[in-house]
């Protein structure tokens, strides 16, 4: 007789039931997907609440929410206000900047083309972008999360902003840029699905604003630890007389050096002479200086580099801070300073993205190299795919249970390793460039013998560390040249 329908069950399983799963909170935050998103916005309920984390998790999330639909009531009140001031006598002015300071600050204005703030596009798949080396990736990790939430708040904003009802909101594309000034900003094409049954496109755009600046808990190393250079070699003396001279400069010649101990596997076998070599040069060092720490620890079998530096870090203590390196990498005193800020035991380790330098033959021709090579597209690039380079302690090495030392030939166990550490939420991996470390260039042979694989990529590191895209087109075309005369 209230002509009111029963709510039908499968409405009732949206409301009052939403499995979340155990597989949902094996991270330290909520699935940022879409399905998992509108799901949970919709529900009066979440089961199964196992867990005391899960409560706090959820705690956190819808207080996430809420805070993200009140910035987006602020901005819709900030509009509306902005449109009315227009109207407001001009007595009346003084008061409404006094009690309606929304005003967001105005979006960045370039003087030169140098200045843009180029916008990256993005799909609900893909990422794309003005860099060369990466100009389209997959829309993964916090790049999902971040499309997603803004997704749904777009949605939101719709829905409060028009009266209409929005079911779901699809997204076709988008843009996003950071304004360092006031925020992120957003656009977004998306495909809106309405109460009824209608569908229809719209455009949004939408700025997460900065918030006050707030300080954080700082992670830091300790500035006077000292650091155990782990250095595998094969016997290759030339490349390591090069590595002993930059050494010596930084932690053997100044009056107060930086303490550090220099550890060298090497692999006898491999080349019996040069492991000779290696030890008379070694010698000449510690007769020079009487308070040189440098040990040598030879390996048995071939050359292998998870082998030598696995080698090297078990002969060490735990709380010794290891830096794990290669005898054709320069190093310069601030990456010293920040291999220890960067490295905090049981809590930070620091895989630091070295600078590899082109061949000085093809980049400076004629000209002599100079002994402080600057950094700059042509003479040289980042190695973004190399995780070689480490700083670390040896209780953390060991909490991941090390190098896989099984693996064979050039390539593949620093990014194994690397992984580990991403795979332990305890653990911060601290990734950035790091512009005084630097890798000499030399030349290179892949070994046939490798797996599929490790040769690809033996391939790849090879060609792409000559010269840049420019110098090989100018030195290919000479040659061109060269042969259209003869």
């Amino acid at each position: 007789k209230a002509g009111l329908q029963c709510t039908w069950s499968y409405e009732m399983a949206r409301l009052l039931y939403h499995d979340l799963g155990e597989t949902m909170f094996e991270g330290p935050n909520l699935p940022a997907d879409e399905k998992s998103l509108q799901a949970m916005g919709r529900a009066l309920t979440i089961h199964p609440v196992k867990k005391p984390e899960m409560v706090y998790r959820l705690h956190a999330y819808y207080t996430k929410l809420q805070l993200t639909e009140a910035q987006q009531r602020i901005s819709l009140l900030d509009r509306e206000a902005a449109s009315i001031k227009r109207f407001l006598p001009d007595q009346l002015l003084p008061r409404y900047n006094q009690y309606l300071p929304m005003d967001l600050p105005p979006p960045f204005k370039p003087k030169t083309r140098f200045e843009v703030i180029e916008w990256q596009y993005f799909t609900d798949r893909t990422l794309y972008q003005n860099i060369e080396q990466v100009p389209a990736l997959g829309l993964t990790g916090v790049d999902r999360a971040d499309v997603t939430a803004i997704t749904e708040s777009a949605r939101l904003l719709v829905t409060e902003r028009d009266g209409r009802h929005v079911l779901k909101a699809k997204l076709q594309s988008g843009y996003r840029r950071v304004d360092a000034s006031r925020g992120v900003e957003y656009i977004l094409d998306m495909q809106l699905h309405l109460k009824g049954g209608s569908v229809i496109l719209e455009r949004v755009q939408l700025l997460r604003p900065f918030g006050q600046v707030q300080t954080l808990t700082t992670t830091i190393g300790e500035d006077q630890a000292r650091i155990y250079f782990v250095v595998p070699l094969s016997g290759i003396v030339q490349r390591f007389r090069q590595f002993m001279d930059n050494y010596e400069s930084l932690c053997l010649k100044p009056k107060f050096a930086i303490p550090t101990t220099l550890l060298v596997v090497v692999f006898k076998d491999d080349n019996p002479q040069g492991a000779e070599d290696i030890q008379k040069l070694l010698s000449t060092y510690t007769r020079k200086y009487s308070s040189a720490d440098i040990r040598v620890i030879y390996a048995k079998g071939k050359f292998s580099r998870s082998v030598g530096l696995d080698t090297g870090a078990q002969a060490l203590a735990a709380g010794d801070l290891m830096f794990f390196v290669d005898a054709d990498v320069n190093f310069r005193e601030g990456f010293l300073s920040r291999c220890r800020k960067n490295s905090v035991r049981g809590k930070m380790v620091y895989f630091p993205t070295l600078f590899m330098l082109y061949n000085p033959s093809i980049v400076y021709r004629d000209e002599s190299p100079p002994s402080e090579p600057k950094i700059s597209r042509n003479t040289g690039h980042w190695a973004h795919y190399a995780y070689g380079m480490v700083c670390l302690h040896k209780a953390d090495y060991s909490a991941v249970g090390g190098l896989d030392t099984k693996i064979v030939g050039w390539g593949a166990e620093d990014v194994r390793f690397y992984e580990k550490f991403l795979k332990k939420p305890e653990y911060d991996v601290f990734r950035a460039v790091d512009p005084d470390l630097l890798h000499r260039w030399h030349p290179k042979r892949c070994d046939p013998q490798l797996s599929a694989a490790q040769f690809k990529m033996c391939i790849g590191a090879m060609a792409e560390g000559y010269a840049s895209k420019n110098q090989l087109a100018v030195l290919y075309l000479n040659q061109e040249m060269k042969k259209g005369r003869s």
